[in-house]
């Protein structure tokens, strides 16, 4: 059993988690904001596979602005890119 808890990834310039093949996680209270490419992949390009297996559980968990950067110090989100480009771009500060 593995606990991620109380976590703020955030500003990261590509994946905030890049992890596949888990089995039995319990995610409480993270949140994964403006990374570059993904907020959390678990594609791990690889020949055996990314698929989880087991209980995997997830509480008050935020995942946004993933596609974009985030300026140093103000922690504004900036650059977004991708699918939903212009309604991130004009994402305002966030706390």
């Amino acid at each position: 059993m593995v606990t991620l808890q109380d976590l703020k990834i955030h500003g990261l310039a590509n994946t905030g988690i890049l992890a596949g093949r888990l089995s039995n996680w319990t995610v409480n209270r993270v949140s994964l904001i403006a990374n570059g490419w993904a907020g959390w992949s678990n594609d791990l390009g690889e020949a055996a596979g990314s698929s989880d297996a087991g209980n995997m559980a997830f509480t008050t968990f935020e995942v946004g602005f993933n596609g974009c950067g985030e300026s140093w110090p103000g922690k504004q989100v900036f650059g977004c890119w991708g699918q939903m480009e212009a309604a991130t771009a004009t994402a305002s500060a966030r706390p």
